[in-house]
């Protein structure tokens, strides 16, 4: 029997979860798939990217399948997918836009941020655009104070996948106390990539933590926003502390989704497969609950969750149109155009009911499930950073 010895480069930086980064690789988009026109601080595509802006253009974004070519060139499927819809040529001064992941601070507690053993921060990525150039991106820390620093990248080649890492070490500024992350709920680090900044967000040259606030980006930046034509193409993010990039972390799908669903989780979805919206699809969906009836009235239903979500007070965003559910029982087959939430009760469970008005035709005990009844029909667990 021989004895083979590992050596120690083979098992360093193999921590599980490294990547700080849920949903790096865009695989899961519980809201939609296909192009969808950005609203600044909503999420809308693939999960836990986010569009943040105020200018005058207008961009949408996707889950886009690649190519087998271009899973073979970058190790992933699918790809965060950035398209200029409406041009925006002169960006002002107090303008800007960018997509961003939002970390939850209790999964930042290797960071040591606040003393003098602060690590660095290496972000790394998959990027391809029409655009040739230097541009920035940006990590920002909000607990105590606002603390960021951007980072520079350059697109080398049009229209084809590069792989970019950046380093960000600890200086002062992370190191002093008013660098701490308190390990909460909360956001705990904040990763941008810019489509477009404006001069007030702009600091020059300067790459390393600053506090103030509009140290975002340097004055190398594209302008993403400046034709029609423009596009971008991000996957593969991976953000971890330490000097060194480590190789991709994979996650299980299951896995990722139920990370996802830690602030997003669709209990309801009748879209179509592959459509990527919620305004067609197949109807007549079980929602897996029970409805009670109470008095002729009101009917109530309860809601469990499959994942716990972030706090103990997510919202639910529910479709109400014209009998988008159905309460089926022995008794009756009631349809309802409207559900309201009474309550989210704790981080699991929900409450909602249906009103048919004040004249009520509903069976005082009666019981029965609940389902969707027409195409579009949807309810979200949202819990967002």
């Amino acid at each position: 029997m021989t004895q083979t010895k590992v050596e120690a480069p083979f098992v360093e930086n193999n921590r599980p979860f490294r990547n700080l980064v849920i949903n790096g690789d865009m695989q899961i988009a519980q809201r939609a798939t296909a192009a969808t026109t950005a609203v600044s601080n909503t999420y809308n595509t693939v999960d836990r990217w986010k569009p943040v802006f105020s200018m005058d253009g207008a961009f949408t974004m996707a889950q886009s399948a690649l190519s087998a070519a271009d899973i073979a060139t970058t190790g992933h499927q699918y790809a965060l997918d950035i398209q200029c819809s409406t041009a925006d040529t002169s960006i002002a001064a107090g303008q800007y836009a960018w997509v961003a992941h939002l970390v939850e601070a209790n999964n930042c507690r290797d960071s040591l941020y606040g003393s003098d053993n602060a690590k660095s921060l290496t972000v790394s990525f998959w990027v391809k655009s029409n655009l040739t150039g230097t541009t920035c991106g940006m990590v920002a820390k909000e607990d105590s104070t606002y603390t960021q620093a951007p980072f520079e990248f350059t697109i080398n080649s049009a229209n084809t996948w590069e792989h970019k890492t950046v380093t960000i070490p600890p200086n002062a500024a992370i190191k002093s106390s008013d660098g701490a992350i308190s390990y909460n709920i909360g956001v705990g680090l904040y990763l941008a990539f810019h489509l477009a900044i404006g001069g007030n967000f702009d600091n020059g040259t300067n790459v390393t933590w600053a506090t103030g606030g509009t140290s975002y980006a340097t004055t190398n930046q594209l302008n993403f926003l400046s034709s029609t034509d423009n596009d971008l193409f991000i996957t593969g993010v991976q953000m971890e502390f330490g000097d060194a990039k480590t190789p991709f972390e994979y996650i299980p799908f299951d896995v990722n989704l139920q990370r996802c669903q830690r602030y997003c989780e669709v209990l309801c979805d009748t879209r179509s497969a592959g459509t990527g919206t919620f305004s067609s699809g197949d109807s007549d969906e079980s929602l897996g609950t029970v409805g009670v009836c109470h008095g002729t009235r009101y009917a109530y239903m309860p809601f469990r969750f499959s994942t716990a979500k972030r706090s103990n007070a997510p919202t639910l965003l529910i479709s109400n149109d014209t009998n988008h559910f159905n309460l089926i029982n022995t008794l009756t087959n009631d349809k309802f155009s409207t559900m309201t939430s009474s309550g989210v009760h704790s981080h699991s469970t929900a409450e909602t009911y249906f009103d048919t008005g004040s004249t009520g035709n509903l069976t005082n005990g009666a019981t029965g499930f609940v389902r969707s009844d027409v195409s579009g029909s949807k309810i979200l667990v949202l819990d967002e950073l």
